[in-house]
C-alpha cells in the first residue's frame, strides 16, 4: 500500500490534478514512456473514484485538491458543466459525455462517501447534476426499436457512438436521481440493449477494433461489472458471455488483467490464472501501461497512479468469490 501511496503523491501536481502521460510508440505490452504529460479530467475522474473506494482518512488531502483540480476544469455550457479532453491544451477539444460522465461519477461518490469533502464549488456543481442528465436524454439516438446510445461529444461535428463510453455513461447516469423514472428507466434500458449487443460483438473481436478509444475489452468488461453490481441491468446470457471473454483474453499486462480480476470480482467469480499473472508481476503494478488512445495522430495515454491503484485493488481481492 504505501508503493501506491508514494505513485500517487508522485504524480500529483501541486494544483491537485494526476499527470496522464502520453507517447505515440508503445512497447508491445503498450507501456509508454514518462517525457511528457497532460491534464485528463477522464483520468483524473477515474483515479478519485478508486482513491474514494479506499475509505482512507489518510488520503484526505490528496481527495481534496484532485476534486478542487477537477471542478477548475469543469465547463459551464448551457446550463450544465461539462468536461472536455485535455483541457489545458491550445486546442479546443470539443466538449464530450466520456470525461463529462467520469467527472460526474466522481463528484456523485464523493457526496455519498462516508468520507465527505467538500471544495468550493461543490455544491453548485451537484446542482447541475439533473442538467446534464436531461442533457443526455435529449442527445439518446434510438439505434434499434429497443436500443438507444449516447454520442460521444455533445456536438453533432465529428460525432460518434462507442461502447465503452456508453458503458462509462451508464455507470453514472443511474446514480443520478430522476423525477420521471419511467423515462429514466426507459433510457437505461435502451443503453443497456445497446451495450448487450456490444458484449456479443467483443465476445469475437478484440475492443480496440470496436472502440476508438479503448484498448481493453478488460475495461469495458470492468465497467459492465460495475453497472451489473449496482443495478443488475444485463441477464443471464450476457453476463456469461462476459465472464467468457474474460476467462479466455490472454493479459497483455498487469493493467489487464487487474481489470480482468476486478470483473470478475463484481461478477462473483475469480480465474486462478490472472490472480498468478498478478502475483508474479507485482513490480509491475504502477508501470504506465496505456488504457486509452486517440486515434488523430496515434496517441497513447497511461496513468501510472490509475494502474496502480486498480492493481492494488485487484491484488487485494483476487481470491474473493
Amino acid at each position: 500500500m504505501k508503493t501506491v501511496f508514494k505513485v500517487v503523491e508522485q504524480d500529483q501536481t501541486k494544483d491537485g490534478a494526476f499527470k496522464t502521460y502520453y507517447d505515440n510508440c508503445p512497447s508491445n505490452e503498450l507501456e509508454i514512456t514518462l517525457d511528457k504529460s497532460i491534464e485528463s479530467p477522464g483520468f483524473q475522474s477515474l483515479i478519485i473514484e478508486e482513491l474514494i473506494e479506499l475509505k482512507d482518512e489518510s488520503l484526505g488531502g490528496e481527495i481534496d485538491r484532485a476534486v478542487i483540480s477537477l471542478l477548475s476544469q469543469a465547463i459551464l455550457k448551457s446550463g450544465t458543466y461539462v468536461w472536455r479532453f485535455n483541457p489545458t491544451t491550445e486546442f479546443n477539444y470539443p466538449v464530450d459525455n466520456d470525461d463529462t460522465a467520469v467527472a460526474q461519477k466522481a463528484i456523485i461518490l464523493l457526496r455519498k462517501s462516508p468520507i465527505f469533502f467538500n471544495p468550493a464549488g461543490l455544491d453548485i456543481l451537484l446542482y447541475h447534476e439533473n442538467s446534464w442528465l436531461k442533457d443526455i436524454n435529449n442527445q439518446a439516438l434510438w439505434l434499434s426499436e429497443n436500443e438507444q446510445a449516447i454520442p460521444t461529444f455533445t456536438e453533432k461535428i465529428g460525432n460518434s457512438i462507442d461502447p465503452v463510453v456508453n458503458a462509462n455513461i451508464l455507470n453514472t447516469y443511474i446514480l443520478i436521481d430522476e423525477e420521471n423514472e419511467e423515462h429514466k428507466q426507459k433510457i437505461k434500458e435502451g443503453i443497456a440493449n445497446y451495450l448487450k449487443d456490444c458484449i456479443r460483438k467483443i465476445n469475437k473481436v478484440e475492443m480496440s477494433k470496436i472502440s476508438k478509444y479503448y484498448l481493453y475489452n478488460s475495461f469495458f468488461a470492468y465497467q459492465i461489472s460495475k453497472i451489473q453490481k449496482e443495478e443488475g441491468l444485463f441477464e443471464k446470457e450476457s453476463i456469461d458471455t462476459l465472464k467468457e471473454i474474460v476467462h479466455k483474453t490472454l493479459p497483455k499486462n498487469t493493467l489487464d488483467a487487474a481489470l480482468s480480476v476486478l470483473t470478475l470480482n463484481n461478477l462473483y467469480d475469480q480465474d486462478e490464472r490472472l490472480n498468478a499473472y498478478l502475483k508474479e508481476r507485482q513490480d509491475n503494478f504502477a508501470k504506465p501501461y496505456a488504457l486509452f488512445r486517440r486515434i488523430r495522430g496515434n496517441v497513447y495515454f497511461a496513468s501510472p497512479a490509475l494502474n496502480s491503484l486498480l492493481c492494488y485493488k485487484a491484488f487485494n481481492n483476487r481470491d474473493k468469490k
